[in-house]
């Protein structure tokens, strides 16, 4: 089952104020030069119906509607980067979240929208009802052939708690967030309950990996989903 993410490596982008840089195009070289072998960057572009950019005071960088996805795809794209959207779905105003990504992804450019759910204050607060709601507008506008993925906790106390059915029709791959450093696990034991945790569930994997680990584990953990788990891509979360 193919993906945007086959071969590539993904960095991910949360707001303008965690990173050094004062505009797209100044990140974009910096990824260039200090990570040449990035093929990607995953930028936030909503939390629930509420543009990224409200939450960011950084304004060269921030994201308040379609023009500056624009900007981000346009920026990114000078240095070969390719953008892919993220957000975090709230599951309270379905319209407006709806709304949103569909406003997102449809910015010329955008290669895939990762939905990040979570089982948290401030995350996803819906039923699989909601969910399923959600998925049908998204769905209707944008048609079955735009890729999203679904971002995770992996671990295995949270698995029923985002409903994780509602969204399997909906959606085309798996992002499990791979922080064995912030979990208090290692790699080898966090990977190996993540794939056994979601390997049922037929879609692809993509692993997020810690970025701020040791250079040690971060390497131990690109191997195992490399090469013991023969993940198709990988992303590290993420720039600051």
């Amino acid at each position: 089952m193919p993906t945007p993410y086959d071969g590539k490596i993904g960095l991910w982008q949360w707001t303008g104020e965690s990173v050094g840089e004062s505009t797209i195009a100044q990140l974009a070289q910096t990824i260039k030069t200090q990570c040449p072998v990035a093929d990607a960057v995953w930028v936030k572009t909503n939390d629930g119906n509420t543009w990224q950019g409200t939450y960011d005071d950084k304004k060269a960088m921030a994201i308040s509607g379609p023009a500056d996805i624009a900007k981000w795809v346009s920026a990114l794209s000078a240095v070969g980067l390719e953008f892919h959207a993220w957000c975090v779905p709230i599951g309270v105003d379905v319209p407006g979240e709806t709304a949103r990504i569909v406003e997102a992804c449809k910015v010329p450019g955008v290669k895939s929208m990762v939905l990040d759910v979570e089982p948290y204050t401030g995350f996803w607060k819906g039923t699989a009802q909601i969910a399923t709601t959600l998925m049908q507008g998204v769905r209707a506008a944008l048609g079955p052939n735009f890729h999203i993925g679904l971002s995770v906790d992996p671990r295995r106390g949270h698995y029923a708690e985002i409903t994780p059915d509602a969204w399997r029709p909906y959606v085309n791959s798996v992002h499990p967030q791979i922080y064995w450093d912030t979990m208090g696990r290692t790699p080898e034991d966090l990977i190996t309950e993540t794939y056994v945790v979601w390997g049922g569930y037929g879609l692809p994997i993509i692993p997020a990996l810690s970025g701020h680990a040791t250079p040690e584990t971060i390497k131990k953990a690109q191997d195992i989903v490399r090469s013991v788990r023969g993940a198709p891509g990988v992303s590290y979360w993420r720039l600051a």
